[in-house]
Formats: C-alpha cells, structure tokens, sequence
C-alpha cells in the first residue's frame, strides 16, 4: 500500500551493495529503512516505480509499502524494507528447487507483469520470499521496477524484450522446471486489461509534479484508451 503521507527523511546512508538504480538507503522519521529511487539517479526513476507499484497493487501482487520520500526540498520515491523476509540466496541449494516449487505460480504473476511494463531485470535475487505465520503459506513480493516502463522509453520501448534479459531468462528458467504457472501469467494480463484510463491518470496525477511532465500523462492516458495497450497485451500474452 502507499503509505497516505509524505515520510520525512531523518538520514540517508550509502547502500552498502551500490547498484545502478539504488545508491542509498533513507531512514525515515517513523524510523523504518526505504529503498531510495531519486530523480538524481535517474529522471524518470521515481514515477516509473509509482506507476509500477499501484499497477501491481491493483492487479492483486504483494509489494512491500512505499512513500512519498522528502528531505524538506525534493521529493523521492521509497520502497519499505519488509521484515521476516528472505532472497533466493539466502536458501540453500537443497532448500531453493522446493521453493520456486511451492511459488512458481506468483513468481509467473509478477514476471507477467514486469513482462507488460518492460521491466528487464527481474532476476531471482528481485523477489522478496516470506512465510506467513498464521496461514503457514509461503508468499512471493515484487520490489525494484527500476529498469521498467519510463525509464525504458514504455510504451514505445521495444516489446517483446530481449530473450537475453534477466526476466526473460528468468522466465524461461521457469518454464524449463516445468513450474511456470501460465494461467495465473495470463490473469495478471487480463487484470491489467481491466483498470481504465482514468484509473491510470489518477495515479500519476498524484505523484509530485517534479517527477513527470504533464503532457506525459496526457500522453499515457491516451495510449491506454487506444488499440496499442490490447497489442502490447497480445504480444506478452503470446510469450506467456
């Protein structure tokens, strides 16, 4: 969920693992750590995981909370370090093969998605794993959209993408196990058929004005009433 105000910024510390798209980590003033997405890193970073993360939220995906980050002058996007959770290198080897098991089906669901919004790195390492404690089940969280939508030039980016990308190889590391859940790819894609334009602007309208441009979203708002979005839909439901 979007956390329903701005989270002030108390510190910020270097990530000690720098990639391209997170170089520092926020500790916010309710004391929680963020995964910091800056317009200094990239320009279209902070609307693109915005976008990214109500997209999956209303598709049903678990992601963890994010915020409106602010230092008081600009405004960042931060994405909430989960609690109980672990990384795929974090199993064992004897523990990993069971695990994408029991969760190929939502792991298929999110590739789904990253699929429709060009999000080309979603490797094993980019799903966040969580046993529930109530239900006993194993649940799978999307996080970093980064390499995904407007930073990729979405929707004129290239689709489909790559087969040499990580979620492409991710997916078909997938389907070789012989664990790629092709019904629940295909409702993610007729899930997002269903949100509406209006929907959509709503959505980027409520971002700080400093990350997109307006014609932009006059742009994707028109895009999504027009026969693109059931093309690009097609194309990604074909290689699903």
């Amino acid at each position: 969920m979007r956390l329903p105000f701005p989270v002030h910024i108390a510190r910020e510390i270097p990530n000690p693992f720098p990639t391209a798209d997170l170089k520092v980590v926020a500790v916010g003033q309710d004391g929680c750590e963020y995964a910091l997405k800056r317009l200094l890193d990239h320009p279209d970073l902070p609307a693109s995981e915005w976008f990214c993360y109500h997209l999956g939220y209303k598709i049903q995906l678990a992601l963890p909370p994010f915020a409106e980050m602010t230092d008081g002058t600009t405004q960042s996007f931060g994405s909430r370090f989960e609690g109980g959770v672990k990384q795929w290198a974090d199993y064992s080897p004897t523990e990993q093969y069971p695990l994408l098991n029991l969760c190929g089906k939502e792991m298929s669901r999110i590739l789904a998605l990253d699929m429709f919004v060009g999000n080309d790195d979603r490797h094993l390492n980019n799903f966040l794993f969580r046993n529930q404690k109530i239900a006993g089940a194993t649940i799978v969280f999307a996080m970093d959209f980064s390499r995904g939508l407007f930073v990729q030039g979405w929707p004129r980016d290239f689709c489909p993408m790559r087969s040499d990308t990580n979620s492409m190889m991710t997916l078909a590391l997938l389907k070789s196990l012989g664990i790629w859940g092709q019904a629940a790819a295909k409702l993610t894609l007729a899930s997002i058929q269903s949100v509406s334009a209006l929907e959509i602007e709503a959505w980027l309208l409520e971002m700080p004005v400093s990350w997109v441009q307006r014609s932009r979203i006059a742009e994707v708002k028109a895009w999504w009433s027009s026969a693109e979005l059931n093309q690009r839909l097609s194309i990604c439901d074909r290689l699903v």
